[in-house]
């Protein structure tokens, strides 16, 4: 049957508003929730053809994952963001808010990173990860005995598996394991003796029954048959579960892109409205580990500049950063320093962890000196960053300085500051509200995020490669004269958001 008989088919049922079409496609209208029932349909008919043609007879990956998650006892959904691979791994299972389910990482300590709050041990539950060899097929094995020997037969892990099951007891057990699927490998779960997971959710079905009987028993009776319920909680009880992976390495490269830098971590030196957005974008791009540092808090004149909403009002701003890049990029471990920059990085020793790259975001020239004399006695090696925008957003900058050698070559006025601004009257354009702790500089937060992106995709490549590099942005130069700004000559010749990178 053509799709197109399914659309006449569908326009004659009863009643009608199930199937709505749009008349001058032949595609469902998307703004009727009957769409989305459709869609399905749609996917069913396509997954029908590719079998019967055998397009898909390589990749088991959409059947496996209907038939797993198919009358699952097991209701929950496990959110992964363990670093997993070849190997057999013990790991943990704890509580998860946002998003909502269970959470399997690393350690107990990773977890806390991650749900940004301290767990006690009795919401950790024990977790181990299985990589197999061979993939699972349908139709799966129902008895703990024969998953054991069904894992043991698919890989080496056979001992470690009986040796955890024996360590949990009765306890609940979530094993995590992984299978070959036509583009890497897809992650599943089964939990062991499921039932003592949660038992007051396995208690729910009976709790159902007493709902309706407790006016006729006295609170002994009720009591009692709550007992007796628990009793009926049998060890060894198996589930199947969903697994939704987090990690990076494979919601980053869904696009086709992957990750485009060659480091894994940075130390941003402030988290206002130019410092949290260039965190959240060294997230996206794939960093691993990032420490935030920041002693300020948001308040409400920030919220249209800086990532963080009203939501974050009164919070710490290197906290709240922190909260929103693990909702937008989960593989990406962030840790807060709500302190005072100078002191921070008064606290550096040799020993302190090294950063892939270090940001300075504050725009106060006192702290990148003091960022920079920093670099040259503990990070030599370490490439660093300076980025401030000037008044109002007609231009921003970034010094990249590879070596300590770098910082004899930058251009400095009589006043030790930076000679490459465009802005001469810049200082006189600061603001001050009432109540405000420190003063600001006007520019919009749309303007924040062009140079963001455009600085990002741009300098990576410049990491590393020589002494270092400046990097001058322009913004919408052509209405500057809107504007209290003074330019310096020839600043009207660059383009509307354009830029230029210049080796020192």
């Amino acid at each position: 049957m053509s799709f197109f008989d399914f659309r006449s088919s569908f326009e004659k049922s009863k009643p009608p508003f199930l199937f709505i079409f749009d008349k001058t496609t032949a595609r469902v209208d998307p703004c009727d929730p009957a769409g989305a029932f459709c869609q399905v349909l749609i996917r069913l008919r396509e997954l029908l053809h590719s079998g019967v043609d055998g397009i898909n007879k390589s990749d088991y990956f959409d059947e496996f994952t209907a038939y797993w998650s198919y009358n699952s006892s097991f209701k929950g959904i496990f959110f992964s963001c363990a670093n997993v691979s070849d190997e057999f791994k013990e790991l943990v299972v704890a509580p998860s808010d946002i998003p909502k389910g269970w959470l399997i990482a690393d350690s107990k300590e990773a977890a806390e990173r991650y749900v940004g709050s301290s767990l006690d041990d009795a919401m950790i539950k024990a977790c181990i990860y299985v990589p197999l060899d061979q993939e699972l097929r349908y139709p799966f094995p129902d008895g703990r005995a024969e998953w054991i020997d069904v894992i043991s037969s698919s890989c080496p892990c056979g001992n470690q598996l009986r040796s955890a099951l024996r360590k949990a007891g009765r306890n609940p057990l979530v094993v995590l394991f992984s299978q070959p699927a036509k583009n890497g490998r897809v992650l599943a779960a089964l939990v062991f003796n499921f039932e003592a997971f949660n038992s007051k959710a396995a208690l729910q079905k009976g709790l159902f029954e007493l709902r309706y009987l407790d006016d006729e028993m006295t609170d002994s009776e009720f009591n009692a048959k709550l007992r007796s319920l628990s009793r009926t909680i049998k060890p060894g009880q198996l589930a199947r579960a969903h697994v939704e992976d987090l990690r990076g390495s494979r919601l980053l490269n869904r696009g086709g892109v992957g990750r485009m830098l060659d480091f894994d971590s940075v130390l941003m030196l402030g988290c206002g409205s130019l410092g949290s957005v260039a965190a959240d974008a060294f997230a996206r791009l794939g960093v691993k580990s990032l420490t935030l540092v920041d002693n300020d808090f948001i308040m409400p004149e920030n919220v249209a500049r800086h990532i963080c909403g009203l939501d974050n009002v009164m919070i710490n701003k290197a906290v709240a950063t922190r909260n929103r890049i693990r909702l937008l990029a989960p593989w990406c471990e962030c840790v807060p320093q709500a302190q005072d920059i100078h002191l921070y990085l008064d606290s550096l020793t040799d020993s302190s962890p090294k950063p892939g790259l270090v940001v300075v975001a504050t725009g106060s020239l006192s702290t990148e000196l003091h960022a920079f004399k920093i670099w040259r006695d503990l990070y030599p090696d370490t490439p660093i960053m300076a980025i401030w925008m000037e008044p109002y957003g007609v231009a921003a900058h970034a010094l990249l300085l590879n070596s300590p050698t770098a910082l004899d070559k930058l251009a400095l006025n009589d006043n030790a500051e930076f000679d490459g601004g465009i802005v001469i009257n810049a200082n006189e354009l600061s603001k001050r509200e009432s109540g405000c702790a420190s003063t600001f500089v006007p520019y919009a937060g749309s303007d924040v995020l062009i140079f963001v992106n455009t600085l990002l995709s741009v300098i990576p490549n410049c990491i590393n490669s020589c002494d270092g590099y400046r990097f001058d942005w322009f913004g919408k130069l052509s209405v500057s004269h809107n504007y209290p700004v003074l330019l310096r000559d020839g600043a009207l010749e660059h383009h509307d958001y354009s830029f230029e990178i210049v080796r020192l």
